[in-house]
Order: C-alpha cells, then sequence, then structure tokens
C-alpha cells in the first residue's frame, strides 16, 4: 500500500495540535493536513491534566498577548472558558509592593485590575481560603477557567469539518532525505509523507525529536502536585480561582469539589514520561507541600481523609493526588517555529493559558504571513543557541519552576 501523502502533518492533538489543525484549514481548502495521535478518545497530554486556570497578566508582554489571544477565542466557544476573576493574595510588605508593580503593569496594557483590601477579598474569596493567609488581594476582574477538553473536541470538530484527516497512531519516527523532512513513521510500521511537519506533541517532544533526528531542544517535562477534596454540594456561585504568588500555591472551585496545587518544592524532571501525562505521587516532597500548602493557606475543612471535622466544617477532605506531568523552558516561554531540518516546526505553548494564541502565531508562520518581530524572536527555537550545554539548560528550566510567576524575556523566572 502506498504511503498517504499531505502537504502538512501535525503530530499531537491536544489543544495546540487541535487549535492548529483549525486554524490552518480555515480557508484553505486546497492544504491537505493530517492530524496524528495515539488516542483521540481520551486526553492522555498534558492537556488533559491541566487545571484551566487561566490569567492573562504577566511580566513578558509575549505571554500576556498570546494570553489574550487564547482568551479570546476560548471565550467563543459554548462551555469552554468561565471569566469568574482572578485574586492575587498577599501577605508580606514585599507582596504588597509586587501588587502594586502589577497593577501598574496592568493599568498600562489596558487590563481591568484593582486592589481589595482584606474585608472586600474576603467576601469574594471562596470558603476553603483561610482569611489570615493574605492583607490585600489584586483583583483581575476578566480572568477565569478553561475547559482543556471542550476547548479542543471544539478545535478538532472545527478541523474534521474543513477536511482535515484524523489518524490514530504512535509516531515514532519522522523521516528526512538530505536537509528537508520528507514524512514520519509510526509504531505500527505506517508511514505518510508531507512537505511540513510539526512536532505538537507536548511532553514527549523532545524524545521524538533526540530519537529520530538527533535535535536537541531544551523542553524539559516535570511533576506537579496537584490535589482534590471529596466531592460536595455545589456552591452555586462562581468564586474566582485564587493565587498566593508569594507561597506558589493555586487553587480552584471545581463545581462540587474544590482543588489547589503548589509549586513549593524541589522541582522533579520527569526523564522518560510514560503514555500519559500523569505520572506516581513523588512522595515525601509533594506531601510536605501540600501539608505546608493547607496549614498556610486553607481553611481546617481542606484536610485529609483522617481529619475529624466538626459539623460546622466545610466538610471537605483530601480525595484524589495526581502528579501532573508539564514541560518547561530555560526561560519559562513557549518555543514556536522552525527548527530544521528544513520543514520542520515545532509547538510547545506550555500552558493552556497561552495554546490557542501559539496556534495562531505558528499558523501565520506556515502560510507565511507577517508576524511579530518581537514575539518571533521570543518563540524562536533557536533563541538559547549552540555555546550552552544542553544540560546546563535543562538546569535553567528546571530553575524557573520555583519562579512560576516571574517568566520575562530576559531569562525568565531563573
Amino acid at each position: 500500500m502506498a504511503d498517504q501523502t499531505f502537504d502538512t502533518i501535525i503530530v499531537g492533538a491536544g489543544i495546540v495540535g487541535s487549535a492548529l489543525a483549525a486554524f490552518l484549514s480555515k480557508d484553505n481548502e486546497h492544504e491537505s493536513i493530517l492530524l496524528i495521535d495515539r488516542s483521540f478518545h481520551a486526553l492522555s497530554g498534558s492537556t488533559g491534566s491541566a487545571p484551566g486556570l487561566v490569567g492573562q497578566l504577566n511580566v513578558s508582554q509575549t505571554l500576556t498577548t498570546l494570553a489574550q489571544e487564547s482568551v479570546q477565542e476560548y471565550a467563543s466557544m459554548a462551555g469552554a472558558f468561565k471569566k469568574v476573576g482572578c485574586l492575587e493574595l498577599a501577605s508580606s510588605d514585599a507582596g504588597l509592593s509586587e501588587q502594586q508593580e502589577r497593577l501598574a503593569m496592568a493599568t498600562d496594557r489596558g487590563m481591568k485590575a484593582s486592589i481589595v483590601d482584606h474585608d472586600e477579598s474576603a467576601k469574594l474569596l471562596p470558603p476553603i481560603v483561610k482569611k489570615d493567609s493574605f492583607r490585600q488581594a489584586l483583583y483581575f476582574p476578566d480572568d477565569g477557567l478553561a475547559d482543556p477538553g471542550v476547548i479542543t473536541h471544539a478545535y478538532r470538530s472545527q478541523a474534521k469539518s474543513r477536511g482535515v484527516q484524523f489518524e490514530e497512531a504512535d509516531v515514532v519516527e519522522i523521516k528526512q532525505s538530505g536537509d528537508a523532512v520528507t514524512g514520519v513513521v509510526t509504531a505500527d510500521g505506517r508511514s505518510f509523507q508531507a512537505r511540513q511537519i510539526v512536532v505538537a506533541s507536548g511532553i514527549w517532544t523532545t524524545s521524538l525529536l533526540l530519537e529520530t533526528i538527533q535535535k536537541q531542544i531544551p523542553l524539559v517535562p516535570v511533576a506537579h502536585p496537584y490535589v482534590y477534596s471529596s466531592a460536595r454540594d455545589s456552591r452555586h456561585i462562581d468564586y474566582p480561582f485564587v493565587r498566593w504568588p508569594e507561597r506558589l500555591v493555586y487553587a480552584r472551585d471545581h463545581g462540587e469539589r474544590d482543588g489547589f496545587g503548589t509549586y513549593d518544592h524541589p522541582p522533579l524532571a520527569v526523564d522518560n514520561p510514560g503514555a500519559s501525562a500523569v505520572s506516581d505521587w513523588q512522595g515525601s516532597g509533594f506531601d510536605t507541600a501540600v501539608s505546608k500548602a493547607l496549614k498556610e493557606c486553607f481553611s481546617s475543612g481542606f484536610g485529609s481523609a483522617e481529619t475529624d471535622l466538626s459539623s460546622d466544617s466545610l466538610e471537605l477532605k483530601l480525595q484524589e493526588k495526581i502528579s501532573g506531568i508539564f514541560t518547561l523552558t530555560p526561560d519559562n516561554l513557549p518555543v514556536v517555529g522552525a527548527i530544521g531540518p528544513e520543514g520542520l516546526w515545532i509547538a510547545a505553548a506550555i500552558w493552556v493559558t497561552t495554546a490557542a494564541g501559539c496556534a495562531k502565531f505558528l499558523t501565520k508562520l506556515l502560510k507565511g504571513e507577517d508576524v511579530d518581530d518581537h514575539m518571533k524572536s521570543a518563540l524562536d527555537p533557536g533563541r538559547f543557541g549552540s555555546s550552552v550545554p544542553v544540560e546546563e539548560l535543562k538546569k535553567q528550566a528546571l530553575k524557573t519552576y520555583n519562579h512560576i510567576y516571574g517568566a520575562d524575556e530576559s531569562g525568565g523566572g531563573s
């Protein structure tokens, strides 16, 4: 059987890959596109385990722009984005000063934000938040919660309606001839040809590129703890999601349970991710961070399953612990663009917050349209250069984990 031939093959059908397939096929009926993923029935990548918090203001103008463009996309889809707002809580003098700086930054960029004192903040916060965990809040009313599953399936539906072909398979090799890519090979031995290939496979991107074309990109998969409470009645209120930047903790209301994550632990690289973006719980390191967050940020009701809860408590218990996997870069920015050989592209958005924006940007590059030069440079896969050893770049990437709220284009949070 002859190999099937396409103009473009997109490897990976999470939010980025699915959005790219939808954007690239719009008003482009003469282009043949193949979207290939190991499973279209389950979101096995980082998309499937993402908590869905979307905060748009970042020190990096690039990340802010990508987030705003993504929110515009998500808000246009039924059930994909809920504008609940975000409250960033601060307790130290340095934290309060940082809030003033972020308020000024938001104002300069035309974004809605306001400082809210302790008493007024307490009225907006979900009841799981410990009221003495902060002194004041910075409120972003236009931030919200994205549903990664709804978004991904919406983009897939758009792509399919525009003629994009779907193939369920595991890509194990990128084929090339001379200095150009020619196609991909799947685990079951099938081959698909294309003049350009986009790798949007998230935490598996590094291994695919390294094993097949000996190309190393400093994308470092890391494990991240996220915990859920046991089920409870819905509060019927759309509470803002909450961040404690000083404590590296965040939380949200999931409707009939609560959840929170923490970056307050040593970063843990995942060298060989398995078949999904969920790894084994990382023992005492995660347990210590979760216990600290529970003690410092949450009311007594958000405790362990063994907690003896009083009748007037919130009746919340830890029920599920997840070690999700996502990818870090040395500067905490996405990696989007051509990587060589000719015809090979990469789309690593890192966050649901910026996924659609990254896909839109790459669509312009693939179509040869004009793009912002500063953003192109900020996202360029070659920006890390060749003078710094890859192992050193990986160390720089891991350092950003504990500075996750401080990305910028001069070196991220490292």
